[in-house]
């Protein structure tokens, strides 16, 4: 291993098992008397993980597989489950598969059956052969297909038939609601009284379950009591857990191959053009007519012509004088035309031809155009007689017409386009020929009457419309039928292709301008286009051979066109064909004065006498002869340079020579009509022409440009080339090419590519003579194969490979064959790179698929006929000491190596070179292929040039010599020997070399070149796969272990890692993995025996072995385990080291691995037994020790935030708790801090626990308790907290939560689109949370980095296996859409499955903890899983289960419950009493009849069942004020049914138990009525808290139920951000733990009591209740909550701190610290001091900073008024808001809150602050009276209150002040204004623990009018001086209090109040009061003179004028209030002066 390893792999770097016992074994030895001592001390300071972790990076050897078998075999035999252990014998067998033919016979010519020729011989065994496939009868078992995938991964269907065998479970989270809750009343009165208990209902008594018992009475065994319960719990189990288990698409594993399809041609759009009619009106003369497809884009005509007429019999009499033959190949008028790449410009052109006659094109369309009257009729008609006898063997263009093919099938309505009508028979006129003008053509189309072929399915093909937009044409289009009633006429000057590709590119771009150039003719053609219906009877090949169905032969057939595709089609050749396709294009014979009337006859030669050697191998036209000898060409008239566009169609010969050519005659065709008397006027031949087809590059294919001879053909001028100058001849224009013809090709025989015809002729002659010239000939020609074009490569693949392939094998007579054999090897390899990088069709791993096909089907290895077993002995490369064979026939004696010597090898590899003159007795033999290949690869390993092409696609080279093998051993019968001696030590000396070499390359590379490593890695590793069905599978664990440990010695990443990981996939999914693992029983195992010194294992005879029990070896990754079961010890080991890995990535991979490997086991058939799984489940026990110490990282859903107690993070209702924070002493541990590694998401530590569950499931029960017994107790915690996480992991969740994932709780839409649907889901999703968006976004992020690693978009062209075609690159093949109901039931009964593993596993791990006292402590762990499962959702049967295990605990250990901590009965109490309150009447009574046991448990150990009274009550008082819904009367029913438990009491009733249950019952009934209320009142806080408080209050005697009522409240506080009330009852916690903590300890640091918070609220008073009388050591149960110690103290304190920050209230806050201060200080925690000390700082600071500027808090006076207030009526209450709440805004929530409960109309929101009088009220209605309130002080407690916060904490009195005059009005002048002062005292002080406080007192009195103007006064005074003591000060405020107080016309302003009460009131009446008011007037004076000269040293230069105006302003005030301020002398009465001066002050 490299010195320099990552951090994990040091990690994983412990002492090893192998150390421990060798020194233990010396010790043991040594020092005999303290052997004992030593071994315990190294066993109990190592863990079981790091004694058996072996340096798992580190592989070990395997056994030696096949000796260990035949040491074996009677162990084996004996096994029952002998088929775990042994290769089936059927494993693999090499078979012939008949080859199908589409044709009735096979389709090649008997002259090609016949030829001689080795080319033509071969290829025609080619087409002919039989399959050759190599066959793994057990192959479905890892999944090389889709169906294969489904069998191994899903055993289940997915659909409502396919999980009948799956057990229904119910769920009551899926039950509808019972009930409604209790309908609103109208108006807001309380529930009423408590419920009769008595009179209540209750469900069946289960008694038997209480209390067990025998018939003879006693008391049931506890074995015979597990027993029962583990039978009923394996009732009706379903037996495959994966197959229950969502596993993720399987298409895209890297361990499936895809198995190639059968070599077959390319396959596109095939559309069926069948002609119905074709007629002119009036009928004059035949009409033939030609239909192709071109592609107006490419401009290429992409289909051969199909020649038909529609000419009635009477029509075609007139050329009876021509006496043609009329085949019935040649009278179809249907056609199957081919479209590989279909897009918008591809059209159907159909020309017309008629009888040549005399005149222009436009004199024979003339009577077509025009109407004509019954003399010129006839005259036409004959005429058209006359035409037809003289020249009806010649043709003349008539007019054409294109159809926009694709709009008709694809639908589209634009452009002319056609599309098919929603009703049968509806018909609608469109364009065909898109021409844009209605009035030239007319489509009628409609859908096929057939009906058929609307619901068949086909593939999709897409391609382009234009380059961009996407076309998508199904090929199963609906059928349309068209009509086309408008031709165009023929030009005689724009006759050619390139004028139809001009034309249909301006019909493309302007659809409507064709109409306007050319002439049209009026014609019907009617076309019916439709797809190929299945086995279409009557169909000819291209080639005329007849296709089956081919029933009747009289029938008119349908023809399949040839497809000629604009792009390349690289297909290899499966059919013989061999067309030849001659296109006439011009001529000009304008040099030449003979002739106007120019045809041109086409004659295919065999020799050179037109006569006699013309072959009749030209296809014949419509209604003609099948073949003939000749073909014309259309006639133009009087035309000298006439284009052509005909085709000429040509079978050639199978054999061709330099005699074949082809021959252009030139005629005059004479259209004079003879007279009577004169003869018959032959043509008058002109010229010729001719071009051999057949030269040295092959058969010719191209445009050529010949001279015409004038003169007659000179003898052999066939073998020279017309463009040479023969002598004595005369050419036409002077010997310059006039005649322009193309020549094109289409043949499976005769190569196109000199290249390939030169490398092929080379081979045939190597083996007619292989001399010293030949041999250089031949690996010349193979180097040029290099040079040869791709698509004839492609073409003759199978020919090409064939013979190189020979080439290897040939003997290796002289340096020269050796040399020969490397070339034949490189262009091999040069070949297979040529096909790749085409990028044709290929599977994931990138394997062409043609190759794959050619291997998997074609393949006969040129090797595989030897008779012979033994192996041609030549030259190897071998291991350590052997270098180069000197003989190729020596083989060397070696010993066979258990490990690779890599280094060694490769050295020898690039010292070695062949020996010169190897020469041998058998060297002329062939050499078997794969030894060759194995042989001839090591070498070129040297050879740098060819090196990377060999290596990126040696899955071919691998592939071939897997099928090699397989074939030579079928030839020579070696299946049936021992796989030792099947093949030779040096082919497996060459393939350790080969092995090692390419681990070499890939640990050198897989950074550099990633992708390239990867593919490497994915070849060897299915060699590799492979290997085991064939070789030696101890040899093949040798080459895994080579492999291995190439990758331990490099330095260890991600990218290696993931390769390994890739490596092992595949490895692993061979379909006998089981057998190679050895699955043995565990007492035959060696590792579990006393092994001899020669055992394969190894020897484990150490002193140690004793000692050391056999669970050490197969529970954990040891040396032996890892031996044995090598794959998966192999698999394991990885896991474990990546597990401590920090790439959660690399992890998820890891685990996938194993979780497909397990889910194959489970679901397969082969395995279906319990016996064989538990077999299985041996071979992954390690697992279960892996999981377990890694549980610290895998993924807990949890809040980070919340309290962790105990072992498991259990939340349940018992522990819900006001969260602590900031007390970093008290904050746990997080699981990042406790394991470096990081935690894994949530996906994978699912994967890996359904795993984990699957081997508890099926792991033999007696190993278990084996391994139990010998864990430690951390271990035993492990499992136990694995199990818990198990339980939340597959907690089923309902139905509800499901489809909100799946829906996006409605936003997804329906849509008719699958991927429409699709991508909605996927939208969804994404904006979720959870595992499903965590697998969705990876998923896409994959799919992205692969589009953009192939440099794909949205439109790709996609291959299948040997078929191209279009499709949009993110469709796959579309599945039938999953049934939601079918996935809900799955999930529903995966979640129960799990849940019965995890008690199955809890139940026999507590059997196995009571033989074991050391194991004990468990107990409480054990039942906390329990607990766990029956706090979480389960089905009903499982809570059947659950309670019998429960109660058997119980009834086991009831020391666990009532002697250990109060935790685990509170718990079971909770969970017990959630379960009463089911809506399942059976589940309610199972925990009913648990909840009494346990009382009966707790009773009879003291008389007394204090524990569970408490407990219970906290259980109810948790349940009713949880957030989620409860049924009160499902609660009494179970109250009830405990009564009756009672009442039924038999053994105990003579005892105070049944009065004590039935007094627990009533109580808790009483506490049920009276927190049932807030049900009623979730919506409205106030009332909420109200009621919170009143049940909080209730449990004074009760301090844990008080102090979880509070923290209840301050949740709710904090919900709603009332964080100043949240804060008080936090605080009243703290008095109430203060309170109890003082009574007990009396610590001096501690506080005294809930006294020493009364400075904080005076409310904290109440919490004084706790006495010594209730706090008693009697009393078991109470004050056991965790917050009742110190800390718990300190927690609350600092908590209620962070609350009185939240609220802004500093100085409570710098209070709180100060009471926490002296217990840190006792403890001498600095650290803690610092901080407080700190944050009390801060508080300061923001005091100071903020000032005055704080509003904690507004007050209104709300009065509830009617009768539909219920006991609101008459109630008034003082509200607390936020600081800058306003009256309106409060008014409205009010309003809004109350309109809603009472209704709509019957509220009335009183604005006035008078008093009410409910008799003038409106019964009906419902009154609410707000009013806004200040707090109110007297005068001596204004002292105290110096801030804003002193006025506004702890106040309990408020006032408001109505306004009135002595006529009834609220306002009035100043001397008539009176004011009403009403103050109101509240029940508690403000800020509580509720916002609102009723109102228990009310006071009012009444301010006269000049005491109104003193408070006025005073007020404004208050004003002046308050923003002078800001500071800084606001000037702009001060400015506001001066302006508005010294200006004297000011209305109602002081100097109005001044003048009205001083100035207008006589001196004799004024009082006391009056003088009051002069002093406030001089006081005012005072403060107004102050502020104006603050002011003044505020303002700027700008405002000086503004300070002199109010300068001004005050001196006139001054001045003007002086004679009224002067003193009067007056007798007054002091008293009432007092009272007076009381008064005013109050109102301050």
């Amino acid at each position: 291993m490299s010195t320099k390893e990552r951090s994990f792999a040091q990690h994983i770097s412990r002492q090893s098992a192998t150390s421990i016992r060798q020194e233990a074994s010396l010790t043991f030895k040594e020092e005999l008397d303290s052997s004992l001592k030593t071994l315990e001390s190294i066993l109990s300071d190592s863990s079981a993980y790091s004694a058996t972790t072996t340096s798992l990076m580190e592989p070990e050897s395997a056994v030696d597989y096949e000796q260990y078998i035949q040491d074996n075999l009677n162990n084996i035999t004996a096994d029952p489950l002998n088929e775990l252990l042994l290769f089936p014998d059927d494993d693999v067998e090499v078979t012939t598969v008949k080859k199908q033919y589409r044709t009735v016979d096979v389709p090649v010519p008997g002259a090609a059956r016949r030829c001689e020729d080795p080319l033509v011989k071969e290829c025609v065994a080619s087409f002919t052969s039989d399959w050759n496939v190599l066959e793994r009868k057990y192959g479905a078992f890892h999944g090389q297909d889709q169906t294969t995938l489904q069998r191994r991964f899903s055993s289940l269907r997915r659909t409502q038939s396919g999980i009948k065998l799956v057990p229904f479970q119910e769920y009551e989270v899926d039950l509808s609601e019972e009930a409604a809750d209790s309908e609103s009343i109208g108006s807001i009165a309380s529930i009423g009284s408590a419920y009769d208990l008595e009179s209540a209902e209750s469900d069946p008594l289960m008694t038997d379950l209480v209390e067990p018992e025998e018939e003879d009475g006693k008391r049931v065994d506890d074995r015979i009591m597990d027993e029962k319960n583990r039978l009923e719990r394996q009732a009706h189990r379903f037996n495959s857990l994966f197959s229950l288990f969502q596993l993720p698409d399987r298409e895209d594993l890297v361990e499936t191959r895809q198995p190639a399809p059968i070599p077959d041609e390319p396959e596109g759009l095939k559309i069926l053009v069948k002609v119905s009619e074709l007629k002119f009106t009036p009928e004059f003369e035949p009409i033939f007519a030609v239909l192709a497809l071109y592609d107006a884009r490419e401009k290429k005509k992409i289909s051969e012509s199909f020649c038909m007429d529609m000419n009635s019999s009477e029509i075609y009499h007139m050329l009876d004088d021509h006496g043609r033959e009329r085949n019935i190949a040649t009278l179809g008028r249907s056609a199957m035309f081919t479209i590989t790449h279909p897009h918008k410009e591809i059209y159907l052109v159909v020309r017309l031809e008629k009888v040549l006659q005399k005149g222009e094109i436009a004199e024979a369309t003339e009577p077509y155009t025009r109407e004509l009257d019954r003399k010129t009729e006839d005259k036409v008609r004959a005429n058209a007689v006359q035409f037809c006898k003289q020249l009806g063997h010649f043709r003349m263009p008539f007019a054409w017409t294109p159809i926009h093919i694709i709009d008709i099938i694809s639908g589209n309505s634009g452009s002319g386009g056609a599309s098919v009508s929603s009703q049968p028979e509806m018909e609608r006129s469109q364009s065909s020929n898109s021409l844009g003008e209605r009035k030239l053509a007319e489509a009628k189309i409609k859908k096929d009457p057939r009906g058929s072929l609307s619901s068949r399915t086909g593939l999709t093909l897409s391609g382009e419309f234009g380059k961009d937009e996407p076309l998508n044409i199904s090929s199963s289009f609906p059928a349309v039928t068209l009509t086309v009633n408008v031709f165009f006429r023929q030009e005689a000057d724009k006759l050619s292709d390139d004028h139809i590709y001009r034309y249909l590119s301006e019909l493309h771009r302007q659809p409507g301008s064709l109409g306007k150039r050319l002439r049209s003719l009026p014609a019907d053609l009617k076309l019916d286009v439709s797809p190929p219906f299945d086995n279409m009877p009557c169909c000819l090949t291209s080639s005329l051979w007849p296709i089956t169905p081919y029933p009747e032969a009289n029938r008119r057939p349908t023809r399949e066109i040839e497809e000629f595709s604009p792009k390349e089609v690289y297909a290899p050749a499966t059919t013989y064909k061999n067309f030849l396709y001659v296109y006439p294009q011009s001529l000009d014979a304008r040099g030449q004065s003979k002739g106007q009337n120019i045809g041109v006859k086409v004659q295919f030669m065999a020799g050179e006498n037109p006569r006699t050697d013309a072959l009749q191998v030209i296809y014949g036209r419509s209604s003609g002869p099948r073949y003939t000898r000749e073909y014309w060409c259309p006639v133009v008239y009087h035309n000298k340079v006439p284009e052509f566009y005909d085709e000429i169609k040509i079978e050639l010969p199978p054999q061709l020579t330099d005699k074949h050519h082809l021959l252009f005659s030139f005629y005059h065709i004479s259209c004079k009509k003879p007279k009577p008397t004169e003869e018959k006027v032959e043509p008058l031949c002109i010229g010729y022409s001719w071009y051999p087809i057949f030269q040295k590059e092959g058969l010719f294919s191209g445009s050529l440009d010949l001279p015409v001879l004038v003169d007659n053909l000179p003898p052999h001028y066939s073998t020279s080339l017309p463009e040479k100058e023969l002598p004595s001849v005369k050419w036409m224009d002077g010997h310059k090419p006039v005649f322009k013809v193309t020549v094109t090709s289409e043949s499976s025989i005769h190569p196109q590519d000199r290249y390939i015809a030169k490398f092929l002729t080379r081979c045939y002659d190597m083996e007619q003579a292989a001399d010293d010239g030949n041999v250089k000939g031949m690996m010349s020609a193979c180097r040029s194969l290099s040079n040869a074009a791709a698509k004839p490569l492609v073409h003759f693949l199978h020919i090409i490979v064939n013979n190189l392939l020979k080439l290897i094998v040939r003997p290796m007579v002289t340096k020269e064959g050796q040399d020969l054999c490397h070339s034949a090897f490189q262009s091999l390899a040069s070949v297979v790179r040529a096909v790749q990088d085409l990028g044709l069709s290929a599977d994931k791993h990138g394997r062409s698929i043609i190759l794959a096909s050619y291997i998997q089907h074609v393949l006969v290895s040129p090797s595989a006929d030897l008779s012979t077993p033994g192996r041609d002995r030549r030259t190897t490369i071998g291991g350590v000491g052997q270098g180069m064979s000197s003989h190729p026939g020596e083989t060397a004696e070696r010993p066979r190596s258990n490990t690779v010597k890599g280094s060694s090898s490769a050295s020898q590899l690039l010292q070695a070179t062949p020996a010169k003159d190897a020469k041998s007795t058998d060297s002329k033999a062939k050499r078997l292929l794969h030894e060759q290949i194995a042989w001839t690869w090591v070498l070129n390993q040297r050879d740098q040039k060819y090196r990377r092409t060999i290596l990126s696609n040696s899955w071919f080279f691998f592939d071939v010599m897997i099928k090699s093998m397989a074939q030579y051993m079928e030839s020579t019968g070696h299946f049936t020997l021992p796989r030792k001696d099947r093949f030779s030590e040096p082919y497996e000396r060459d393939l350790e070399v080969l092995i090692e070499q390419l681990t070499q390359e890939i640990t050198e590379t897989h950074i550099r070149d990633v992708e390239y490593a990867t593919s490497l890695n994915i070849y060897l590793a299915f060699f590799i796969h492979d290997a085991f069905s064939l070789m030696d599978r101890g040899f093949v664990f040798q080459l895994i272990k080579a492999y291995l440990k190439k990758f331990s010695m490099s330095q260890i990443d991600y990218n290696l890692t993931e390769l390994k990981i890739q490596f092992l996939r595949i490895v692993c999914n061979h379909e006998h993995y089981v057998q190679l693992n050895l699955p043995f029983k565990p007492s035959l195992l060696p590792i579990l025996q006393d092994d001899s010194p020669n055992s394969p294992a190894g020897s484990l005879s150490s002193g140690l072995d004793e000692f050391l029990s056999p669970m050490d070896t197969i529970a954990e990754l040891s040396t032996e385990f890892r031996q044995h079961h090598y794959l998966s010890g192999l698999m394991l080991s990885e896991l474990s080291v990546i597990l401590d890995s920090k790439g959660n990535k690399i992890r998820e991979q890891a685990i996938e691995m194993l979780r497909d490997l397990l889910a194959a086991h489970d679901n397969d058939v082969r395995y279906g037994s319990s016996e064989a799984k538990g077999r299985i489940a041996t071979i992954y026990f390690p697992l279960l020790n892996i999981v377990m110490h890694h549980f610290s990282i895998l993924f807990k859903d949890k809040d980070p935030s919340s309290d962790e107690g105990g072992l498991f993070d259990r939340s349940g209702d018992y522990r819900r708790s006001v969260v602590i924070r900031g007390d970093d002493d008290l904050r746990p541990q997080s699981d990042e801090e406790a394991y470096s590694g990081g935690r894994m998401g949530p996906n994978a530590t699912r994967n890996l626990l359904i795993c984990f569950l699957w081997v508890l499931k099926n792991l033999d029960v007696d190993l278990l308790y084996q391994w139990w017994t010998q864990l430690k107790i951390s271990d035993i915690n492990n499992l136990l907290g694995v199990l818990d996480l198990c339980v939340k992991t597959f907690e089923y969740k309902g139905r509800k939560a499901y489809l909100a994932v799946l829906a996006g709780a409605g936003n997804v839409q329906a849509s008719s689109n699958p991927v429409d649907v699709k991508a909605q889901l996927a939208n969804t999703i994404l904006g979720g949370t959870g595992t499903a968006k965590h697998m969705l976004r990876e998923r896409r992020q994959m799919m992205a980095a692969a589009m953009k690693a192939k440099g794909t978009d949205g439109v790709s062209l996609r291959k299948r296996w040997g078929k191209t075609f279009y499709a949009q690159s993110s469709e796959h093949t579309e599945k039938p859409k999953t049934d939601v109901n079918v996935d809900v039931f799955i999930e529903s009964s995966l979640s129960a499955e799990c849940s019965l593993i995890i008690l199955d596993t809890l139940e026999e791990l507590v059997q196995s903890i009571s033989f074991r006292d050391s194991l004990k402590s468990c107990l409480g762990g054990a039942l906390g899983v329990l607990l766990q499962l029956m706090n979480t959702t389960q089905s009903c049967q499982v809570m059947k289960h659950l309670f019998a295990t429960q109660r058997s605990i119980v009834f086991k250990f009831p020391e666990l419950l009532f002697e250990e901590e109060i935790e685990q009965c509170a718990e079971l109490c909770s969970c017990l009493m959630k379960h009463c309150g089911s809506k399942i009447a059976e589940t309610r009574s199972l925990a009913c009849a648990s909840l009494y046991q346990l009382m009966r448990e707790d009773f009879e150990r003291g008389n007394n069942f204090a524990r569970v009274k408490v407990q219970v009550t906290i259980a109810l008082s948790s349940i009713v004020t949880s957030k989620a819904r409860f049924n009160d009367s499902f609660l009494r029913r179970s109250l009830k049914t405990l009564m009756n438990f009672a009442n039924e009491e038999k053994d105990l009733f003579e005892t105070t138990f049944p009065d004590q249950v039935r007094l627990l019952a009533r109580n808790l009934n009483h506490i049920l009525s009276n927190t049932v209320k807030l049900q009623q009142y979730h919506d409205d806080i106030e009332m909420y808290i109200d009621l919170m408080d009143r049940i909080a209050k209730g449990y004074q005697n009760s301090p844990d139920l008080r102090l979880q009522w509070l923290q209840h409240m301050a949740e709710k506080h904090v919900s709603h951000k009332n964080y100043a009330e949240a804060s008080m009852c936090i605080l009243h916690s703290a008095a109430l733990v203060a309170e109890y903590l003082y009574i007990l300890e009396r610590k001096s640091y501690l506080p005294i009591g809930c006294v020493s918070f009364q400075k904080l609220s005076p409310n904290t008073l109440e919490e004084s209740a706790i006495s010594d009388d209730i706090i008693s050591p009697e009393e078991e149960g109470l004050c056991n909550h965790k917050f009742f110690s110190e800390f718990g103290f300190m927690g609350l304190l600092e908590y209620s701190a962070q609350l009185f920050h939240e609220a802004k209230m500093f100085e409570a806050m710098i209070e709180v610290y100060k009471l926490v201060l002296p217990i840190h200080e006792s403890r001498r925690n600095f650290d803690k001091l610092e901080k407080i000390t700190d944050k009390m700082h801060s508080g300061y600071q923001k005091i100071v900073s903020r000032g005055s500027k704080r509003l904690l808090g507004s007050f209104f006076r709300v009065g509830f008024y009617g009768s539909r207030f219920g006991d609101l009526d008459g109630v008034q209450f003082i509200y607390k808001e936020e600081g800058h709440t306003r009256l309106a805004e409060f008014s409205l929530r009010i309003e809004k809150q109350y309109s809603s409960k009472i209704g709509e109309g019957f509220l009335v929101i009183m604005k006035d602050s008078n008093r009410v009088t409910p008799s003038n009220l409106d019964p009906t209605k419902g009154y609410i009276q707000i009013t806004y309130v200040e707090p109110y002080f007297e005068s001596f407690d204004l002292q105290d209150r110096m801030t804003s916060y002193d006025r506004t904490v702890n106040v309990r009195q408020f006032i408001f002040k109505t306004p009135f005059t002595e006529k009834g009005k609220a306002h009035g002048e100043l001397g008539n204004q009176y004011m009403r002062c009403t103050i109101l005292t509240s029940e508690h002080h403000f800020p509580y623990v509720k916002t609102r406080i009723r109102v228990i007192e009310r006071e009012e009195f009444v301010l006269k009018p000049v005491e109104v103007a003193i408070n006025d006064m005073e007020e404004k005074i208050g004003n002046i001086h308050s923003a002078l003591k800001q500071q800084p000060v606001d000037m702009k405020y001060l400015q506001m209090q001066l302006s508005g107080s010294i200006a004297t016309a000011v209305n109602q302003g002081p100097y109005a109040i001044a003048k009205i009460f001083l100035s207008d009131v006589p001196t004799t009446e004024q009082t006391h009061s009056h003088q009051k008011l002069r002093v406030c007037f001089k006081e005012f004076i005072k403060v107004c003179h102050d502020a104006l000269i603050k002011n003044k040293q505020l303002i700027s230069e700008e405002q000086k004028e503004y300070q002199l105006e109010m300068e001004r302003q005050y001196h006139e005030f001054v001045k003007k209030l002086d004679s009224m301020l002067r003193t009067r002398k007056r007798h007054t009465n002091p008293r009432k002066h007092k009272d007076i001066m009381n008064k005013i002050s109050k109102t301050s």
